[in-house]
């Protein structure tokens, strides 16, 4: 076994971080009567869906 960690899980452990980090901000912010855990995972999904779409674009500009 290894230590050296690949790509994919240091970028795997840092949406983690950042989804907590959205989800730290949500429960401080959002209004009464609203469910933090939806904000939090509405806004990364859109984060996700921005960066795929941007990294799309990048791949496609290239050829």
């Amino acid at each position: 076994m290894t230590n050296k960690r690949t790509e994919i899980e240091i970028a795997f452990e840092s949406s983690v971080m950042q989804y907590l980090s959205i989800l730290k901000y949500a429960k401080h912010h959002t209004p009464l009567g609203e469910d933090p855990y939806k904000v939090a995972d509405h806004v990364f999904t859109c984060l996700i869906n921005q960066s795929s779409q941007d990294q799309t674009k990048e791949e496609e500009n290239d050829d």
